[in-house]
Protein backbone atom coordinates (compact mmCIF):
# COMPACT_ATOMS: atom_id res chain seq x y z
CA UNK A 1 0.00 0.00 0.00
CA UNK A 2 1.39 3.21 -0.79
CA UNK A 3 2.34 6.05 1.93
CA UNK A 4 -1.07 7.32 3.42
CA UNK A 5 -2.18 10.52 3.76
CA UNK A 6 -3.63 12.06 6.52
CA UNK A 7 -6.12 15.30 5.63
CA UNK A 8 -6.39 17.95 8.05
CA UNK A 9 -8.84 19.48 6.12
CA UNK A 10 -8.83 23.11 5.29
CA UNK A 11 -11.48 25.18 3.59
CA UNK A 12 -11.15 28.02 1.42
CA UNK A 13 -13.62 30.02 -1.05
CA UNK A 14 -14.31 30.24 -4.60
CA UNK A 15 -16.64 32.02 -7.20
CA UNK A 16 -19.52 30.64 -8.82
CA UNK A 17 -20.60 31.50 -11.70
CA UNK A 18 -24.20 30.43 -13.32
CA UNK A 19 -22.03 29.47 -16.71
CA UNK A 20 -20.09 26.32 -14.69
CA UNK A 21 -17.93 25.20 -17.69
CA UNK A 22 -17.27 21.80 -15.11
CA UNK A 23 -20.95 20.93 -14.84
CA UNK A 24 -21.20 17.92 -17.11
CA UNK A 25 -23.49 15.49 -17.52
CA UNK A 26 -22.71 12.27 -15.37
CA UNK A 27 -25.67 10.75 -15.92
CA UNK A 28 -24.53 7.78 -17.57
CA UNK A 29 -21.83 7.18 -15.39
CA UNK A 30 -21.96 4.47 -12.96
CA UNK A 31 -21.20 4.42 -9.51
CA UNK A 32 -22.10 1.95 -6.92
CA UNK A 33 -20.62 3.24 -3.27
CA UNK A 34 -20.51 1.16 -0.25
CA UNK A 35 -19.65 3.08 3.13
CA UNK A 36 -18.47 0.21 5.63
CA UNK A 37 -19.62 1.63 9.57
CA UNK A 38 -16.34 0.65 11.35
CA UNK A 39 -17.11 3.68 13.89
CA UNK A 40 -20.25 0.96 14.91
CA UNK A 41 -18.69 -2.14 14.66
CA UNK A 42 -15.84 -1.09 17.11
CA UNK A 43 -18.71 0.80 19.28
CA UNK A 44 -20.72 -2.70 19.36
CA UNK A 45 -17.49 -4.64 20.68
CA UNK A 46 -17.59 -6.53 23.85
CA UNK A 47 -15.02 -5.14 25.77
CA UNK A 48 -14.09 -8.54 28.07
CA UNK A 49 -14.21 -10.85 25.02
CA UNK A 50 -12.15 -8.63 22.44
CA UNK A 51 -9.84 -11.37 21.53
CA UNK A 52 -12.63 -13.67 20.16
CA UNK A 53 -13.98 -10.81 18.38
CA UNK A 54 -10.82 -9.78 16.22
CA UNK A 55 -11.37 -12.60 13.57
CA UNK A 56 -14.32 -11.49 12.18
CA UNK A 57 -12.80 -7.45 12.61
CA UNK A 58 -9.92 -8.42 10.47
CA UNK A 59 -12.02 -10.38 7.74
CA UNK A 60 -14.28 -7.52 7.73
CA UNK A 61 -12.32 -4.19 7.59
CA UNK A 62 -9.32 -6.00 6.50
CA UNK A 63 -6.13 -3.21 6.31
CA UNK A 64 -8.21 -0.34 7.10
CA UNK A 65 -8.73 -1.99 10.77
CA UNK A 66 -4.65 -2.23 11.19
CA UNK A 67 -4.87 1.22 9.39
CA UNK A 68 -7.34 2.51 12.56
CA UNK A 69 -5.61 0.84 15.24
CA UNK A 70 -2.11 1.34 14.21
CA UNK A 71 -2.19 4.82 12.98
CA UNK A 72 -5.61 6.65 14.08
CA UNK A 73 -6.03 5.94 17.53
CA UNK A 74 -2.86 4.45 17.76
CA UNK A 75 -2.97 1.36 20.32
CA UNK A 76 -1.14 -0.58 18.38
CA UNK A 77 -0.82 -3.75 15.83
CA UNK A 78 -3.73 -6.34 15.94
CA UNK A 79 -1.38 -8.76 16.11
CA UNK A 80 0.08 -7.62 19.17
CA UNK A 81 -0.29 -9.78 22.41
CA UNK A 82 -1.54 -6.27 24.31
CA UNK A 83 -4.10 -4.84 21.67
CA UNK A 84 -6.93 -6.26 23.34
CA UNK A 85 -5.56 -4.40 26.61
CA UNK A 86 -4.73 -1.56 24.74
CA UNK A 87 -8.09 -1.34 22.35
CA UNK A 88 -10.35 -1.96 25.94
CA UNK A 89 -8.15 0.92 27.31
CA UNK A 90 -9.25 3.11 24.37
CA UNK A 91 -12.78 2.11 24.22
CA UNK A 92 -13.25 2.97 28.24
CA UNK A 93 -12.47 6.61 27.87
CA UNK A 94 -15.43 8.65 28.74
CA UNK A 95 -14.59 10.97 26.06
CA UNK A 96 -14.72 8.25 23.09
CA UNK A 97 -18.62 6.48 24.39
CA UNK A 98 -19.65 10.46 24.38
CA UNK A 99 -18.39 10.89 20.48
CA UNK A 100 -20.27 7.52 20.28
CA UNK A 101 -23.40 9.05 21.06
CA UNK A 102 -22.90 11.90 19.29
CA UNK A 103 -22.52 9.94 15.88
CA UNK A 104 -25.44 7.58 16.53
CA UNK A 105 -27.67 11.14 16.98
CA UNK A 106 -26.03 12.53 13.87
CA UNK A 107 -25.28 9.79 11.67
CA UNK A 108 -27.30 7.07 13.03
CA UNK A 109 -29.55 6.35 9.75
CA UNK A 110 -28.10 3.14 7.57
CA UNK A 111 -28.10 5.50 4.70
CA UNK A 112 -25.54 8.38 5.51
CA UNK A 113 -26.96 11.72 4.67
CA UNK A 114 -23.92 12.48 2.42
CA UNK A 115 -23.56 9.23 0.50
CA UNK A 116 -25.87 10.56 -2.26
CA UNK A 117 -23.52 13.85 -2.74
CA UNK A 118 -20.73 11.40 -2.21
CA UNK A 119 -22.19 9.53 -4.95
CA UNK A 120 -22.32 12.09 -7.41
CA UNK A 121 -19.19 13.53 -6.93
CA UNK A 122 -17.50 10.00 -7.52
CA UNK A 123 -19.34 10.26 -11.18
CA UNK A 124 -17.59 13.41 -11.76
CA UNK A 125 -14.55 11.43 -10.78
CA UNK A 126 -14.68 8.89 -12.98
CA UNK A 127 -16.14 11.34 -15.78
CA UNK A 128 -12.62 13.16 -15.28
CA UNK A 129 -10.21 10.24 -14.88
CA UNK A 130 -12.34 7.07 -16.28
CA UNK A 131 -8.69 4.74 -15.24
CA UNK A 132 -9.21 5.38 -11.71
CA UNK A 133 -10.53 3.33 -9.07
CA UNK A 134 -13.05 4.33 -6.96
CA UNK A 135 -11.43 3.64 -3.25
CA UNK A 136 -12.94 1.69 -0.97
CA UNK A 137 -15.12 3.79 2.04
CA UNK A 138 -14.89 3.31 5.68
CA UNK A 139 -16.20 5.92 8.71
CA UNK A 140 -14.37 5.43 11.81
CA UNK A 141 -14.47 7.39 15.82
CA UNK A 142 -10.71 8.68 15.69
CA UNK A 143 -11.06 10.44 18.74
CA UNK A 144 -10.50 14.01 16.72
CA UNK A 145 -7.69 12.55 15.14
CA UNK A 146 -7.88 12.68 11.48
CA UNK A 147 -10.85 13.67 9.24
CA UNK A 148 -9.68 12.11 6.22
CA UNK A 149 -7.46 9.00 5.94
CA UNK A 150 -6.28 8.32 2.10
CA UNK A 151 -4.71 6.15 0.05
CA UNK A 152 -4.68 5.20 -3.55
CA UNK A 153 -7.24 2.26 -2.24
CA UNK A 154 -9.22 3.80 1.13
CA UNK A 155 -11.00 6.82 2.13
CA UNK A 156 -11.69 6.77 5.90
CA UNK A 157 -13.83 9.32 6.76
CA UNK A 158 -13.75 10.36 10.62
CA UNK A 159 -16.95 10.93 11.41
CA UNK A 160 -16.10 12.69 14.95
CA UNK A 161 -14.39 15.47 12.93
CA UNK A 162 -18.26 16.46 11.60
CA UNK A 163 -20.65 16.51 14.33
CA UNK A 164 -21.64 20.11 13.53
CA UNK A 165 -20.19 23.67 14.66
CA UNK A 166 -21.98 23.85 17.98
CA UNK A 167 -21.10 20.23 19.06
CA UNK A 168 -20.76 20.33 22.73
CA UNK A 169 -17.51 18.36 22.76
CA UNK A 170 -15.60 20.74 20.29
CA UNK A 171 -16.77 23.43 22.81
CA UNK A 172 -15.40 21.56 25.94
CA UNK A 173 -12.02 20.63 24.16
CA UNK A 174 -12.00 24.65 23.31
CA UNK A 175 -11.21 23.67 19.85
CA UNK A 176 -10.32 27.04 17.49
CA UNK A 177 -13.50 29.05 16.09
CA UNK A 178 -11.83 28.56 12.75
CA UNK A 179 -11.79 25.23 13.05
CA UNK A 180 -15.25 24.48 14.26
CA UNK A 181 -16.47 26.29 11.46
CA UNK A 182 -15.75 23.69 8.82
CA UNK A 183 -16.83 20.55 11.05
CA UNK A 184 -20.01 19.53 9.89
CA UNK A 185 -21.58 16.71 7.88
CA UNK A 186 -22.29 18.84 4.58
CA UNK A 187 -18.11 19.64 3.98
CA UNK A 188 -17.54 15.60 3.98
CA UNK A 189 -18.08 15.35 0.33
CA UNK A 190 -15.34 18.30 -0.90
CA UNK A 191 -13.42 17.10 1.58
CA UNK A 192 -13.00 13.83 0.63
CA UNK A 193 -12.75 14.98 -2.61
CA UNK A 194 -10.12 17.64 -2.29
CA UNK A 195 -8.50 14.81 -0.14
CA UNK A 196 -8.19 12.66 -3.37
CA UNK A 197 -6.86 15.80 -4.54
CA UNK A 198 -3.64 15.99 -2.56
CA UNK A 199 -3.31 12.39 -2.78
CA UNK A 200 -3.52 11.47 -6.63
CA UNK A 201 -2.08 14.64 -7.67
CA UNK A 202 0.89 15.99 -5.09
CA UNK A 203 3.25 18.56 -5.55
CA UNK A 204 5.08 17.91 -8.67
CA UNK A 205 6.83 21.36 -9.87
CA UNK A 206 10.25 21.55 -9.57
CA UNK A 207 10.78 24.15 -7.77
CA UNK A 208 8.63 25.56 -4.56
CA UNK A 209 8.09 29.25 -4.21
CA UNK A 210 4.92 31.11 -3.08
CA UNK A 211 3.95 31.35 -6.55
CA UNK A 212 4.29 27.49 -7.53
CA UNK A 213 2.40 26.61 -4.23
CA UNK A 214 -0.11 29.08 -4.58
CA UNK A 215 -0.89 27.36 -7.88
CA UNK A 216 -1.17 24.01 -6.96
CA UNK A 217 -2.97 24.69 -4.07
CA UNK A 218 -5.34 26.46 -6.27
CA UNK A 219 -5.24 23.75 -9.06
CA UNK A 220 -6.59 21.56 -5.94
CA UNK A 221 -9.46 23.20 -5.31
CA UNK A 222 -9.76 23.49 -9.22
CA UNK A 223 -10.26 19.82 -9.12
CA UNK A 224 -12.13 20.12 -6.36
CA UNK A 225 -14.68 22.30 -7.50
CA UNK A 226 -15.01 19.94 -10.60
CA UNK A 227 -15.69 16.58 -8.39
CA UNK A 228 -19.00 18.59 -6.98
CA UNK A 229 -19.27 21.74 -9.48
CA UNK A 230 -23.20 21.98 -7.89
CA UNK A 231 -22.13 22.58 -4.06
CA UNK A 232 -22.45 25.54 -3.08
CA UNK A 233 -18.77 27.60 -2.90
CA UNK A 234 -19.18 28.38 1.04
CA UNK A 235 -19.00 24.64 1.50
CA UNK A 236 -16.66 23.96 -0.77
CA UNK A 237 -14.41 26.61 0.69
CA UNK A 238 -15.60 27.42 4.08
CA UNK A 239 -15.24 31.63 4.27
CA UNK A 240 -17.75 33.59 5.72
CA UNK A 241 -19.89 35.72 3.53
CA UNK A 242 -17.62 38.69 4.66
CA UNK A 243 -14.86 37.00 3.93
CA UNK A 244 -15.97 35.83 0.44
CA UNK A 245 -16.89 39.60 -0.06
CA UNK A 246 -13.27 40.58 1.27
CA UNK A 247 -11.54 38.38 -1.71
CA UNK A 248 -13.85 39.22 -4.21
CA UNK A 249 -13.52 43.30 -3.75
CA UNK A 250 -10.16 43.00 -2.65
CA UNK A 251 -8.45 40.29 -5.40
CA UNK A 252 -6.17 43.26 -6.84
CA UNK A 253 -4.74 44.63 -3.82
CA UNK A 254 -3.86 40.66 -2.39
CA UNK A 255 -1.87 40.47 -5.77
CA UNK A 256 -0.62 43.45 -5.91
CA UNK A 257 0.65 43.40 -2.51
CA UNK A 258 2.71 40.06 -3.51
CA UNK A 259 4.04 41.25 -6.32
CA UNK A 260 4.89 44.64 -4.90
CA UNK A 261 6.58 42.84 -1.82
CA UNK A 262 8.59 40.74 -3.85
CA UNK A 263 7.12 37.36 -2.34
CA UNK A 264 6.01 35.09 -4.81
CA UNK A 265 9.26 33.95 -6.06
CA UNK A 266 10.70 33.54 -2.20
CA UNK A 267 11.04 30.02 -1.25
CA UNK A 268 11.64 30.62 2.70
CA UNK A 269 9.39 27.74 4.28
CA UNK A 270 8.12 29.92 6.92
CA UNK A 271 6.96 32.65 4.73
CA UNK A 272 4.99 30.33 2.59
CA UNK A 273 3.05 29.20 5.57
CA UNK A 274 2.15 32.59 6.34
CA UNK A 275 0.13 32.89 3.31
CA UNK A 276 -0.97 29.18 2.97
CA UNK A 277 -1.70 27.45 6.60
CA UNK A 278 -5.16 27.57 8.24
CA UNK A 279 -5.57 30.00 10.93
CA UNK A 280 -8.56 32.79 11.58
CA UNK A 281 -7.13 35.45 8.89
CA UNK A 282 -4.30 36.27 6.68
CA UNK A 283 -2.20 38.67 8.56
CA UNK A 284 -0.62 40.39 6.17
CA UNK A 285 -4.12 41.29 4.02
CA UNK A 286 -6.35 42.17 6.92
CA UNK A 287 -8.26 40.52 10.00
CA UNK A 288 -10.84 40.79 7.38
CA UNK A 289 -9.48 38.10 5.00
CA UNK A 290 -9.81 34.50 5.36
CA UNK A 291 -6.67 32.23 5.86
CA UNK A 292 -4.31 30.81 2.97
CA UNK A 293 -6.46 33.91 1.05
CA UNK A 294 -3.61 33.81 -1.37
CA UNK A 295 -4.61 30.04 -2.12
CA UNK A 296 -7.48 32.00 -3.52
CA UNK A 297 -5.31 33.59 -6.10
CA UNK A 298 -3.90 30.51 -6.90
CA UNK A 299 -7.00 29.44 -7.87
CA UNK A 300 -8.12 32.41 -10.06
CA UNK A 301 -4.68 31.64 -11.78
CA UNK A 302 -5.66 28.28 -12.40
CA UNK A 303 -9.15 29.19 -13.53
CA UNK A 304 -8.00 31.38 -15.81
CA UNK A 305 -5.38 29.01 -18.09
CA UNK A 306 -8.37 26.87 -18.43
CA UNK A 307 -10.09 29.09 -19.94
CA UNK A 308 -7.47 30.41 -22.14
CA UNK A 309 -6.32 27.19 -22.87
CA UNK A 310 -7.77 23.94 -24.53
CA UNK A 311 -6.59 21.75 -21.68
CA UNK A 312 -8.41 18.56 -20.17
CA UNK A 313 -8.57 18.45 -15.92
CA UNK A 314 -5.98 15.48 -16.29
CA UNK A 315 -3.80 17.34 -18.14
CA UNK A 316 -4.09 20.28 -15.60
CA UNK A 317 -3.51 17.81 -12.33
CA UNK A 318 -0.07 16.49 -14.37
CA UNK A 319 1.42 19.59 -15.50
CA UNK A 320 4.54 20.27 -14.01
CA UNK A 321 5.73 24.08 -15.10
CA UNK A 322 4.10 26.16 -12.62
CA UNK A 323 5.79 29.28 -14.65
CA UNK A 324 3.79 27.47 -17.88
CA UNK A 325 0.64 27.98 -15.88
CA UNK A 326 1.28 31.34 -14.71
CA UNK A 327 1.90 32.51 -18.25
CA UNK A 328 -0.37 30.89 -20.24
CA UNK A 329 -3.30 31.85 -17.64
CA UNK A 330 -2.92 35.76 -19.16
CA UNK A 331 -3.70 36.11 -15.67
CA UNK A 332 -5.10 40.04 -14.69
CA UNK A 333 -6.83 40.94 -11.78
Amino acid sequence: MRSIVFVFIVALFLNSCSNNPLNVDVSKVHVSLTIHRLDRTIAKLQHDSIDAQLPALIKEYGSFAELYSTQIIKVGSMYNADYSRNLRTFLRYEVFNDITNLINKQFGSDKLSFEPELTEAFKHYKFFFPDKNIPNLYTFNGGFNQSIVIDSAIIGIGLDKYLGTDCYLYKKLEMDQFKKNLMYPSKITSDCMLAISESEFPFNFSDENLLSTIIHEGRKMYFTKAMVPNENDTIIWGFSAKQMKFCNENEKFMWDYLVDNKLLFQSDYMNIKRFTDQGPFTSAFSKESPARAAVWIGFQIVSSYMKHNSITLSHLMQENDFQKIMNKSKYNP
